[in-house]
């Protein structure tokens, strides 16, 4: 039974082009997905997390190290709301940040369920080239890690591997520069590759 991909916009103001070429190249390097679609924009929520979204705003959001603020099931509400909603994979692409206990969080994936979350706000750029490659890269990081990668630092073409992490050759306080998001391709090292390549998870 082949696995499925959908790319969510949720509370987003990003355009369908670049959902579309972000679609390309999830499909290119996560062959494991039989299918990548892009769903209809999330913008407002009328079913029992209307409540809890409207009453907490960006809490919805918040999850750090288990101290999650707003939850339904034991994840923030919005990966609770994803997996009510969707039976696929989920790559969910926002303008809110996930609200971490001490920080703002860029991207992040679930512990519970095949969900992988990338605040795009920060990322935007006058190119949108290098919009797209940005948010790509965090994606295919996030989604690396819910198909089983890990963090390394090999290069492919002058560039990271998206399963490249700052945090493995940069003090902490230098993670979110954009010079680092920038460092990292929209290629899985041959390794990476296989591994997401296989049909099992």
């Amino acid at each position: 039974m082949g696995i499925e991909l959908t790319i969510v916009p949720f509370y987003s103001t990003i355009e369908e082009e670049p959902l579309e070429k972000v679609a390309e190249i999830m499909k290119r390097e996560l062959t494991r997905y039989n299918q990548v679609t892009i769903s209809n924009h999330v913008s407002s929520i009328e079913d029992e997390y209307s409540e809890i979204f409207t009453k907490n705003g960006p809490e919805f959001f918040r999850d750090m190290d288990g101290f999650m603020t707003v939850k339904v099931s034991g994840s923030p509400a919005l990966f609770d709301y994803i997996t009510a909603h969707y039976s696929t994979h989920a790559l969910v692409f926002s303008d809110y940040p996930l609200v971490g206990l001490l920080k703002e969080i860029d991207a992040a994936c679930s512990k519970d369920a095949p969900i992988a979350f990338v605040n795009i706000k920060r990322f935007r750029d006058d190119d949108s080239g290098t919009f797209i490659k940005r948010i790509s890269a965090l994606g295919l990081h996030e989604l690396g890690h819910e198909n089983g990668l890990q963090h390394h630092s090999t290069m492919v073409d002058n560039q990271f591997c998206p399963m490249f992490s700052p945090n493995l050759l940069a003090k902490p306080e230098t993670w979110r520069k954009l010079e680092y998001v920038d460092s990292i391709g929209t290629v899985y090292c041959p390794k990476c590759k296989a591994e997401v390549g296989s049909s099992a998870l």
